[in-house]
């Protein structure tokens, strides 16, 4: 999932280079919306049995803690 992360950083930032002298922000916050939407898409995929899922969740609000 870091590699997925880091590759998606390099690409944005890439991209925001190359339209750096339009205006950006309001579309960049939906790219981002869609961005986090869909990792965690793939995190809930990963975790496929109901066990994985709850220890996934705890995990996750254990670690905002």
């Amino acid at each position: 999932m870091s590699d997925r992360i880091s590759r998606l950083n390099l690409v944005i930032r890439e991209w925001i280079n190359y339209f750096c002298l339009s205006d950006m922000k309001s579309k960049m916050e939906k790219i981002d919306e869609h961005l986090r939407r869909m990792l965690r898409v793939v995190i809930w995929k990963l975790w496929k049995k109901p066990k994985k899922r709850t220890w996934g969740v705890v995990s996750l609000v254990l670690a905002m803690i």
